[in-house]
């Protein structure tokens, strides 16, 4: 039972040194199990994080976060996510995040959908992509995440597959 919207994890494994000021975490996961019903319709596992995340600032001026060479791996994906996220009271957290998959599996696509992609887009995804596997996949997001899906502008959510013998069903 997660806090304050925020995700709960089990399998968490790392080191984090932090002042009132900043911070900086390794983490290094073998079986990561993430609970975040606030933005995922169901739990995602993760057999392997690897990453370093550094922050800084206050709780009266906000937060930047920094990601930088998150390794992720599970048997549906592989890839490596950096970017930043900056936090600032009052405000919806902004995102500049690109994601790469040198693995990803067609079948699983909808288990990794946001809950902002509407119940029509998620439900026929789940159904109808089948099968295929892509080796290059690249994701963009950049905006204020209250935003999100950008489709009134104000942000950027670009996803590029490149598929291997994809099945639309």
């Amino acid at each position: 039972n997660p806090p304050h919207n925020l995700p709960g994890l089990t399998g968490l494994n790392g080191e984090i040194e932090a002042d009132e000021h900043r911070g900086r975490a390794k983490l290094d996961s073998g079986a990561l199990h993430i609970v975040y019903d606030k933005i995922f319709r169901q739990p995602l596992d993760l057999s392997r994080l690897a990453t370093e995340i550094d922050w800084s600032g206050s709780e009266s001026t906000g937060y930047r976060f920094n990601l930088a060479d998150c390794e992720l791996a599970n048997p549906d994906l592989a890839g490596t996510v950096q970017g930043s996220l900056d936090w600032q009271p009052g405000h919806a957290p902004v995102a500049d995040i690109r994601a790469h998959l040198s693995r990803g599996r067609g079948d699983a696509v909808w288990r990794y959908l946001p809950r902002q992609v509407a119940g029509d887009a998620y439900s026929w995804l789940k159904r109808s992509i089948v099968g295929g596997t892509s080796p290059d996949t690249t994701l963009i997001l950049r905006g204020p995440l209250d935003r999100f899906p950008f489709d009134q502008g104000g942000g950027a959510f670009q996803v590029s597959v490149r598929m291997h013998n994809g099945v639309l069903d």
